[in-house]
């Protein structure tokens, strides 16, 4: 296309209104009105705008994954999203309404480069443009380029969060520094959505139509947890530190699981900080205190889906502690636990050897009652980690306020009740079944044998359907009557999201 007929379309552009709701007074003036009318501060040339985007991009690098798909999109040398025969979209507008209240959920304005966008909008519109210091063609290149990284950035950014907490957590904690090199232990598998190019490229499918608003606006959190850390941060009465304690808990509530608590009607939910789960029925919430992992030996933050109930399970030592048992005989005949062996099967404590359990070859193994360690009940639910919600043979310790004592697994204090809320049916012979088996004593024997009733005992129960369980880290959370407590940062998960969140706040 010439030079001319470029300016052509641009005058035709210019004089067109992009302000939502305004009435355009040259709406009847037509591409042959300006056929003699030539101007050399207003030819519009795509080659020369190319060049300044180009121009741009260098400058600008990447420091957002959005970032790389706008610069993955303009070296294609794909359309202009904002330029068009009708002018600026009016998108742009749509855009900036937007950006004007993004400082309100703590995020840095300077990410989306408002000021310019409105700067170089009322220069086009007024056509106050010259051949030297406000070139049209650089003018322009930076609305469209500018337009595109900031609409990105900004949807990316409230839907899927600045930070991914799998890359965040999972280099803090050493397993090992050997010759084979530093491995790290994993403390998290949330396994977020991340902005990709599918997901870009849908939002700019959006622009220039009527639904973009409506996108936008389904793209922001929405959960309750997250709309009360927002007024919080805006009730101007917090300390610096207390304001980025509450950003990082915001920043949380953006991270995008494949099924997110507020769109279940049924689920569970733990917090470490808290030291309490949260059993959410619609309207309806069971509340309980727990116990978790101690600062070495965290729990670890997951989704999944809790799928059974065992009755009086047998607890698998696991190695680290099973090496501890060796040679205590006593112990163990006490605790009721046994060795198992590969080749030998179910042998008695006193053949435990240190160096078939270290290599795998023997277990030692905990008989369900009310010594065991997991307690009566134990919810299982697929993890990479080998942990479990369960109930505990020491509930005393639910007494206490710093409650980061176990392995790794997440001790319940009302493992019946939460039994029950697992019962899609609230069956109360099933419910009555489970009451039972978890108060059985095989210690107490008539005739030699356990009195037991074999018509009411249970030994597990499946969860049908399955229930989504989150294993969360919110140290600004619910407390007692729904409203919001700060919480001590056990793990220090708040001072790494805090510094790697910086940039991106205000």
């Amino acid at each position: 296309m010439s030079r001319f007929a470029y300016f052509l379309i641009f005058l035709s552009a210019c004089f067109s209104s992009c302000k939502i709701g305004d009435d355009n007074p040259n709406k009847d003036i037509t591409v042959e009105a300006f056929s003699g009318f030539k101007d050399n501060r207003l030819f519009i040339d795509s080659d020369s705008i190319r060049a300044y985007i180009a121009d741009m991009m260098r400058a600008d690098g990447q420091s957002l994954p959005s970032d790389r798909f706008v610069r993955k999109y303009y070296g294609g040398d794909k359309p202009f999203m904002w330029i068009s025969y009708g002018g600026i979209t009016a998108s742009a507008d749509t855009l900036l309404e937007y950006l004007a209240d993004v400082d309100k959920s703590g995020i840095n304005p300077r990410l989306f480069r408002a000021e310019q966008i409105v700067a170089d909008l009322e220069t086009v519109r007024t056509l106050d443009v010259d051949g030297v210091s406000r070139p049209i063609n650089r003018i322009l290149a930076r609305l469209e380029y500018n337009l595109t990284r900031s609409y990105l950035r900004y949807v990316s950014c409230q839907h899927f969060g600045f930070l991914n907490p799998n890359m965040l957590y999972n280099r803090l904690d050493t397993l090992s520094n050997d010759s084979a090199g530093l491995k790290w232990k994993r403390l998290c598998d949330l396994r977020v959505k991340r902005p990709d190019s599918a997901f870009c490229a849908r939002s700019l499918a959006c622009i220039d139509t009527d639904s973009m608003g409506i996108y936008i606006s389904g793209l922001l959190p929405k959960g309750e947890l997250y709309g009360m850390l927002v007024n919080h941060l805006n009730d101007g009465s917090l300390t610096t530190a207390e304001r980025m304690k509450t950003l990082c808990n915001i920043e949380r509530c953006r991270w995008r699981l494949a099924v997110m608590p507020d769109d279940t009607r049924k689920h569970v939910s733990v917090n470490i900080p808290s030291y309490s789960l949260r059993a959410v029925d619609g309207d309806s919430v069971l509340s309980m205190r727990v116990c978790c992992g101690a600062k070495k030996t965290k729990t670890p933050l997951l989704s999944s889906s809790l799928m059974r109930m065992d009755v009086n399970p047998q607890w698998i030592v696991p190695k680290s502690i099973a090496v501890g048992y060796v040679g205590r005989t006593g112990y163990m005949y006490s605790q009721g636990m046994f060795v198992y062996d590969k080749k030998l099967g179910k042998l008695p404590p006193e053949e435990a050897s240190y160096s078939k359990i270290t290599q795998g070859e023997q277990y030692i193994v905990q008989e369900g009652g009310p010594k065991n360690s997991l307690g009566r009940i134990i919810f299982r639910f697929e993890n990479n980690f080998s942990v479990f919600l369960h109930d505990t043979s020491a509930p005393w310790l639910f007494k206490s306020a710093m409650r980061a004592v176990s392995h790794g697994c997440v001790r319940v204090e009302r493992p019946y009740d939460l039994a029950v809320f697992m019962l899609s049916d609230k069956n109360s012979s099933l419910a009555e079944r489970i009451k039972y088996t978890m108060s059985l004593d095989p210690d107490d024997k008539s005739g030699g044998k356990p009195v037991i009733d074999r018509k009411k005992k249970i030994n597990n129960v499946r969860i049908d359907p399955q229930i989504p369980l989150f294993i969360t880290y919110y140290t600004v959370y619910y407390g007692s009557g729904g409203r919001l407590v700060s919480y001590e940062d056990i793990y220090g998960f708040d001072d790494v999201t805090a510094e790697q969140l910086r940039p991106y706040i205000r």
